[in-house]
């Protein structure tokens, strides 16, 4: 089991003038790992001096051999805690955590996920934590770096959006993937002035392949922003777009030094946007800090909520809008009982807001019994018959002559038999 990193006697073997850089001396600068993590991964974050260890054409992937020299004469243990949620793991971070620590047996680095342990940074900061960020700790002292604040080195801001070039050469799918990772998204240009800005941008930095965030993937020839924002500008290069569904992201391309807009395919740099910018005391800019929302009117069932919430580093104050709650209705009653003949009125309650909705409940119809004769036979007609309904009693009759006939057929009878037997009578006198 390894001990944990202790910053005041990080490197007693490290003592000499050679090891000193403008004035800092290795041992006052806190945690010589949070160095070498900074100097390839967080180099804006840093003191210029500091950056004397370890500048090199490619700030990303490289260890020096001064920087190698420094972990391997580590002579305290450290643990470099990795703060990140599965599935938002930033390769680079992770291939420089796996060659810091190959480099030294002093090394350890966990891995803190944050869905698993939600409040494991709160010992270190009290700032938001964001993925990718890094404690390295060695015995009681500790140094946190926030994955948010490297990747500013160089933006630039136009009406009040962050824009930054990242030079890894990645496919459209794995930029915008970045991007969103970082809390950001691919650039998307919407007018003329914000197209130059960035166009500019990117040629002030040596660069004339960049992949922004347009894609006509999901339907050839439909060009859609990854925000969802309107296309309503465009600046394609009069024979773009060509590449049907070889093609179906949104570049500048190095043919067109025009800054006119070409589909691409490929690995290439990108540009990724954040939608407000946060310019610091310090003159560095990021992303906000945004503290508790102050609740300025609580959401109804019919009205959203507002709120209000301040950045605690250059105190821009953004509203914020809550979604209006459900409705949660209880049972219908009946207002006015339906009957046989007539509608009912019901209503419910809503139990968060009180409010009241009103239905009509459609009659419900008699339910008679079967018919029962009452007065009347088939000898002595009309039979009179009734059906009584069980909702509301109403009575219903009917009258059935059907056996009018018999009466008279049964006395026609009778005295045709009389004039039979008379004449019967008289025959035998």
């Amino acid at each position: 089991m390894k001990k944990k990193f202790a910053t005041d006697t990080i490197l007693d073997s490290f003592k000499t003038r050679s090891f000193r850089v403008g004035g800092y001396s290795i041992v006052a600068i806190a945690i010589v790992l949070a160095i070498v993590i900074a100097l390839n991964l967080f180099v804006s974050a840093l003191p210029v001096s500091w950056m004397q260890y370890d500048i090199t054409a490619n700030n990303m992937f490289s260890i020096s051999d001064q920087t190698e020299t420094l972990i391997k004469n580590l002579n305290k243990d450290v643990t470099i805690y990795w703060i990140v949620t599965a599935g938002q793991e930033d390769p680079r971070v992770e291939n420089m955590l796996n060659r810091v620590d190959d480099l030294s047996d002093r090394i350890t680095v966990v891995r803190k996920d944050t869905t698993i342990n939600p409040t494991f940074a709160e010992k270190y900061t009290q700032e938001m934590v964001y993925d990718n960020s890094l404690v390295v700790e060695c015995g009681e002292r500790a140094r946190f770096l926030d994955a948010s604040k490297d990747i500013f080195k160089d933006a630039i801001i136009f009406n009040g959006h962050i824009y930054k070039i990242f030079r890894e050469m990645l496919s459209w799918d794995e930029a915008k993937a970045y991007c969103e990772r970082i809390g950001g998204h691919l650039a998307t240009v919407t007018s003329a002035e914000e197209d130059a800005a960035l166009y500019s941008y990117l040629a002030r930095n040596g660069g004339q392949n960049c992949y922004l965030g347009g894609t006509d993937a999901q339907t050839e020839g439909v060009w859609k922003w990854v925000t969802g924002e309107r296309w309503d500008y465009a600046n394609w290069e009069k024979t773009e777009p060509n590449g049907k569904n070889a093609q179906n992201w949104l570049g500048y391309y190095y043919t067109y030094e025009n800054g006119k807009w070409d589909d691409i395919s490929g690995k290439r740099w990108f540009m990724c946007e954040w939608d407000y910018a946060c310019i610091r005391a310090d003159g560095g800019i990021g992303s906000h800090s945004f503290g508790e929302t102050e609740v300025i009117s609580e959401a109804t069932c019919d009205e959203y909520g507002f709120g209000v919430h301040s950045c605690s580093d250059c105190g821009f104050s953004e509203w914020i809008q809550t979604d209006k709650n459900e409705h949660s209705f209880g049972e219908w009653e009946d207002v006015v009982k339906a009957s046989c003949t007539l509608d009912g009125e019901q209503k419910r309650t809503c139990e968060v807001c009180g409010r009241e909705e009103l239905q009509t409940s459609p009659a419900i119809s008699h339910n008679f019994s079967e018919w029962r004769e009452v007065s009347g036979n088939k000898f002595l007609p009309p039979i009179v018959s009734e059906r009584v309904c069980s909702h509301c009693g109403e009575i219903e009759t009917q009258k059935d002559m059907s056996t009018w006939w018999i009466t008279p057929a049964i006395v026609a009878g009778v005295i045709v038999a009389i004039i039979g037997v008379v004449g019967y009578i008289k025959a035998y006198k």
